[in-house]
């Protein structure tokens, strides 16, 4: 394995992952080439089997370095940092890496009630208002606007000083699930998330071409 081998990050088709865009982002920022491929990743379409077989769980994002297969977003965040440290798109400072990691792991496994009744691709292909959220969506959305506070989220669009990096990307998509179907969040937090928004590499990633309906 070299640096220099040819990257390919597989992607799926309608472009509205947010895990893509980190990954995106990430190499973007990072200054690499890469080619990128779209892949259906459910059992019974396309190339699943060869995959999985490869990468070990086939999931979007995929990246691959040569001839290694790596998927899981944080996995090839991580990945990138080791192999291309410079310029960093995790936090230098360990304290503030390590709370990066943490709100990236709690927005993946902790969200899924906001994701459900926001999916992403809410964001990327605009519907009417959708219903209220219920309950237990409302709670998620109130912690995420309330931790985004918390850390200082702003017109800087960085949490952890004046460097961008993935984690907010990750966060700005989470806030713009609320953001887009009409929620009120404080000024700071859409002014935070505007400048996420205005990112070259975000906009990039925004603007892509997707196919002219949403998912099923």
């Amino acid at each position: 394995m070299t640096p220099r081998e040819p990257l390919v990050l597989y992607v799926e088709a309608y472009w509205v992952s947010p895990w893509v865009c980190a990954v995106h982002v990430a190499l973007r920022e990072k200054g690499l080439p890469f080619a990128t491929a779209v892949t259906m990743m459910r059992h019974g379409v396309g190339a699943i089997d060869q995959m999985h077989a490869r990468s070990l769980t086939g999931t979007a994002p995929v990246l691959q370095h040569g001839g290694f297969l790596v998927a899981e977003s944080l996995a090839i965040v991580e990945y990138l940092e080791e192999v291309f440290p410079e310029p960093r798109v995790l936090p230098a400072d360990v304290r503030d890496r390590a709370r990066a990691r943490q709100l990236m792991t709690w927005m993946r496994n902790d969200h899924q009630a906001l994701r459900r009744e926001r999916p992403s691709e809410r964001i990327l292909y605009p519907r009417p208002a959708p219903a209220p959220l219920s309950p237990e969506a409302q709670r998620v959305a109130d912690d995420l606007v309330r931790v985004a506070v918390r850390l200082g989220a702003d017109a800087r669009g960085a949490l952890f000083g004046d460097r961008f990096g993935v984690v907010d990307v990750e966060l700005a998509f989470a806030l713009m699930r609320l953001t887009t179907s009409g929620a009120a969040v404080p000024a700071a937090i859409q002014a935070y998330v505007d400048a996420v928004r205005a990112r070259p590499s975000v906009r990039e990633f925004l603007d892509h071409s997707r196919p002219p309906n949403p998912p099923d």
